[in-house]
């Protein structure tokens, strides 16, 4: 494997000639940076600085575009306001993975017209896939970049799928069943099947990836399986605190479920109640500790799969990375709960 050495230019000069040679993205940045607050991005900067750093990722242009991608899609899927208008865009997002329409779409967008979420998300991520593929073949070669092109373009696909999904059976939770069931296990797992895709988490680690001075084939396929594998995990304490603000969560999704509820009536049934929230939660705890050691047994196997050292130290350093931060969002949790009045 060879390390590509860092560049020396500053970021601010970086992203100066990238505005220059996509005059659309400067524009694009300011609408996705728009999209939310700005304690909201200083978050998730420094959850993207965390895991790029084992990757060997400078905090170059290309990592604010990515974490500008991640937040704002999001926020996209959550503007629509119905199913053949998600399905669309679904398919549009997944489509613009392909090279040529990458490329085509980043020197075809109108430069002067005020941009939508929609022109910036299309924008960001055709720039990722364009960006990503190029820096590949120029510095690893033609198969190099094809094999993270092939990886990222299923990831990119499957969060939209999902984020598609979730967000359809949003739209009447005053009609949405999710079935009936008394077995717990069994709920969580459906749930995570569902929507585990929808936190983001294997998009932006391989969306991260071209961007390594380490990257090859072998570090693509051992980056989606770790992400595969911790996905679940990573997803459940992400809704571990159960919040009544929200439509649907792993916690509504268990009441409704449960008590053979729609998510409207199992969203009523817990606001206000917080001995009905502290007792579901309590019971989603137990699960956690299910999936934490479930993928922390996937994780050594995975380790022994790749023996190469630089891809074994970089899978360990990320999925302790990805460890401590489940391990904070479920103690923040936890602390929350203690003092809330």
């Amino acid at each position: 494997m060879v390390a590509v050495p860092s560049g020396v230019t500053s970021f601010d000069v970086q992203f100066e000639n990238l505005r220059q040679e996509y005059p659309a993205l400067a524009q694009a940045h300011q609408v996705a940076r728009s999209s939310r607050s700005p304690q909201y991005f200083q978050m998730s900067n420094q959850l993207f600085e965390r895991w790029v750093k084992p990757l060997g990722v400078d905090w170059i242009p290309e990592t604010i575009i990515l974490n500008n991608l991640m937040v704002s899609i999001d926020k996209l899927f959550e503007a629509y306001q119905a199913s053949r208008e998600l399905q669309i865009i679904a398919d549009e997002l997944s489509s613009i993975t392909r090279l040529n329409t990458a490329m085509l779409y980043l020197l075809t967008l109108p430069e002067n017209n005020e941009m939508t979420l929609e022109e910036s998300v299309k924008t960001h991520l055709a720039f990722i896939t364009a960006a990503g593929h190029k820096r590949l073949q120029l510095f690893f070669g033609d198969e190099t970049a094809d094999s993270w092109l092939e990886v990222w373009q299923h990831l990119v696909s499957s969060h939209n799928n999902q984020q598609r999904d979730f967000s359809i059976e949003t739209l009447q939770p005053d009609t949405y069943k999710p079935g009936l069931s008394d077995d717990l296990n069994g709920i969580v797992q459906t749930y995570l099947s569902r929507y585990e895709k929808t936190g983001g988490l294997s998009m932006a680690i391989i969306g991260s990836s071209p961007f390594s001075r380490f990257a090859s084939p072998d570090l693509f396929s051992a980056l989606a399986e770790l992400t595969h594998e911790l996905e679940p995990f990573f997803r459940l304490v992400q809704d571990i605190c159960l919040d009544t603000s929200e439509v649907l969560n792993l916690g509504i999704f268990v009441v409704a479920i449960e008590k053979n509820m729609t998510i409207a009536e199992a969203r009523r049934y817990l606001q206000g109640d917080k001995v009905a929230i502290a007792e579901v939660e309590a019971r989603l705890r137990v699960e956690e500790q299910h999936y934490l050691t479930s993928a922390r047994n996937a994780t050594s196997k995975i380790l022994e799969r790749y023996p190469d050292p630089i891809i074994n130290r970089i899978l360990t350093e990320i999925s302790q990375v990805l460890m401590g931060i489940a391990k904070k969002l479920s103690d923040d949790c936890k602390s929350f709960r203690e003092i809330e009045p």
